[in-house]
């Protein structure tokens, strides 16, 4: 007969997270030769959009003749009134990067998206030694603009891929 108090405590470990939710979790696979990840689930309310980023991921080295493809999205659930903005730098360089921002007034549920490319040979001729044969590190910046209301839930992902040109 199984013990009733081992089974009792292994329902208790299975079942807690359900119940007891941790208010932020990430999952990443980075760093990456060509290619890295990160998302976040978090519900604490969206951060004031600042130069701390919302998520990060690295590629191992930057090499010559590639580009970085870089994409993210952000998404908020439940009303409210709010302008959030993403945009990512690597190794805090985001010159040439705009930040994409949406105004989520009302909406029940609001989603940003962008995608950017990033030259790295470009980037190493402005920065000698910063960028090829270096880890190339993306951040994605991110946060409310302008708010009367605070956005949470919210979710991130970002995934990177270093390609030929």
């Amino acid at each position: 007969m199984i013990n009733r108090t081992a089974l009792l405590l292994a329902l208790a470990i299975i079942t807690a997270p359900a119940f007891f939710p941790h208010p932020a979790t990430a999952a990443d696979i980075t760093p990456g030769k060509n290619s890295a990840f990160a998302s976040k689930v978090d519900q604490t309310p969206l951060p004031q959009y600042s130069s701390t980023p919302l998520v990060s991921a690295t590629i191992s080295q930057g090499r010559s003749k590639r580009v970085l493809s870089i994409h993210a999205t952000l998404n908020i659930r439940g009303p409210g009134t709010f302008v959030p903005g993403i945009a990512p730098t690597v190794n805090g360089t985001g010159a040439e990067m705009v930040r994409v921002s949406s105004d989520c007034s009302q909406q029940a549920d609001c989603s940003l998206s962008g995608n950017w490319y990033f030259d790295v040979d470009a980037a190493e001729a402005a920065n000698p030694g910063q960028f090829i044969g270096q880890p190339l590190i993306v951040n994605l910046l991110g946060g409310e603009i302008s708010s009367t209301s605070p956005a949470v839930p919210w979710d991130i992902s970002l995934s990177v891929l270093m390609v030929k040109k």
